[in-house]
This record gives C-alpha cells, structure tokens and sequence, in this order.
C-alpha cells in the first residue's frame, strides 16, 4: 500500500510541477513589458521620419509650383490686390492669396 501512496503522490507531485510558478510568469510579463518599452519609441521615430519625409516633399513641391509659377508668368507669385483678385484668370481664393502674402 505504501508503494502505490508513493506512485500517487509522485504522479501528483509530477502534475504540480508541470505549470508555471508565479515568479516565472511575473519575470515573463515584466520581459515583455520591456520590450514593448523599447519598441513604441522607435515605432515613434519612424513616425516622425515619415512626417519629415512627408514635408520635405511637399516643400519641395512648392518650390516646383514657384518655379513654373515664375516661368510662365515671369515674376514670382505674390499678394495679389483686390481689383487683381477680381479677375477671373487669378484662380486664387482669398485664403489662398492670404497665405501667398504671408509666404511673402
């Protein structure tokens, strides 16, 4: 009888065993918060990267824009008075000549 206690017990014993213990799970946890710390700052890099790409490409598409602009019209685009504005072959809004003036 004590040998089949001792078969039960060990198989218990084996069973108890085969899971994880609080401290193992808390070191895996604390390890994946730590990684999850070092990866949103770079994702957060790569965010701003492409925010400057984004912007240097639409500046430099401005300076297209002022370029043909000047081409074609041969003076460099500027604020545009109210009896110019009044024309037809402007094709400017008024918020739009507002930022031309400010752009200077």
């Amino acid at each position: 009888m004590t040998s089949s206690f001792r078969t039960v017990h060990n198989r218990c014993a084996d069973a108890a065993r085969a899971g994880f213990s609080l401290i193992e799970l808390l070191v895996v946890i604390v390890i994946i918060a730590i990684v999850i710390g070092i990866t949103v700052p770079a994702i957060g890099g790569a965010r701003d990267l492409a925010r400057a790409s984004s912007t240097q490409a639409t500046l430099a598409g401005l300076g297209n824009a002022i370029s043909s602009f000047r081409a074609d019209e041969q003076r460099l685009p500027g604020y545009f008075n109210t009896r110019q504005m009044g024309r037809a072959d402007t094709g400017l809004s008024g918020m739009q000549n507002i930022m031309l003036d400010l752009a200077g």
